[in-house]
Order: structure tokens, then sequence, then C-alpha cells
């Protein structure tokens, strides 16, 4: 026992290694789309061009609106979910707190006693 204090007495300096690791990633998605078209040369061709873009446009927009809601809807699960468990957290906070307020009081009572029975002994002697 006396060996092993010697061998942890602070006067003895040791060196000491430390090394740290670390690694990372990141990853990216994303979507590309592209659409081949002949380059419309009358009126009418054009008209038609620009309201398939159009339709496109708003495929495209739907397409983008329907993938947020479900990311909105995961965000708000995931939000909901955290709230109760946090709600059920400071309830069970709450009663552990109630039940050492009100069983402190019987604690309390006692040590006033020991007080009282100190001093009495005290003034006794």
């Amino acid at each position: 026992m006396f060996a092993k204090y010697l061998c942890e007495f602070p006067l003895f300096k040791r060196s000491v290694a430390i090394s740290a690791f670390g690694s990372g990633s990141i990853a990216i998605t994303g979507e590309a789309k592209f659409h081949v078209t002949r380059k419309p040369r009358t009126v009418e061709e054009r008209l038609d061009y620009l309201q398939d873009q159009i339709a496109e446009v708003r495929q495209e927009i739907s397409e983008e609106i329907k993938k947020m809601q479900v990311q909105i809807e995961r965000v708000d699960k995931d939000a909901a979910t955290g709230i109760a468990d946090n709600a059920r957290d400071i309830r069970s906070i709450r009663e552990t707190l109630e039940k050492s307020a009100t069983g402190g009081v019987k604690q309390q009572v006692f040590g006033v006693l020991l007080v009282l029975y100190g001093s009495i002994a005290a003034y006794v002697t």
C-alpha cells in the first residue's frame, strides 16, 4: 500500500501522452432533371414549347411541395415525441420533488428534537 502511494506521489513527474483522432464525412444528394427538345421555329411551336415548360415547372413544384410536406410531418412528429418525453420527465421530477418535500417534514421534526435534546443534555451536564 505504501509502495502504491509512492508510485502515485506527485513529486515524481511522469510524462503523459494524449492522442486524439477525428473523422468526418459529408454526404450531398440531389436530383438532376433534363429534357431534350428541338428548337421551336414557328409561333405555334414556341407557344406549345412554353406551355410544356409551364406544365413541367408546375409538376416539379408540386413534387417539391409533397417532399417538403413529408419532411415537415417527420420533423413535427419528432418534435411532438420530444415534447412528450420532456413533459414526462418534468412530471417525474415534479413528483420526486413533492415526495421529498412532504417526506422531509418528518426529518425536520426529528432534527428539531435532536437539537432540543442536545441543548437539554448540554444544560444538565
